[in-house]
């Protein structure tokens, strides 16, 4: 079982989150005063490609362009205002930090 999914919502606590998870990636609050912290990590299983042409010597206009598999995905968790977990939502972390700012 991963540390996360050992958590419960309406009991476990600040102190605990820290203590089985460690620092957060980000912390921010939410749109009523909740606390909000983001853990994850990259997906590396994307892939870039880099182009130049050369058209001359030393000149060349280049490109570039990075798969969007490769995101920060994760989970927040969502504390409410006694710093008790609420709620924990998985996905990419951007789309979850749009989703509860």
């Amino acid at each position: 079982m991963k540390p996360v999914d050992a958590l419960v919502p309406g009991r476990s606590n600040l102190d605990e989150i820290l203590g089985s998870l460690g620092a957060p990636l980000d912390v921010w609050e939410g749109p009523r005063g909740e606390v909000v912290l983001a853990y994850g990590g990259l997906d590396s299983a994307g892939w870039n490609l880099d182009v130049t042409i050369y058209v001359s010597n030393d000149m060349g206009p280049s490109f570039s362009y990075t798969d969007v598999a490769a995101r920060t995905r994760g989970v927040v968790l969502i504390l409410d205002r006694d710093l008790v977990l609420r709620l924990a939502r998985r996905g990419f972390l951007a789309d979850l930090r749009a989703q509860t700012e």
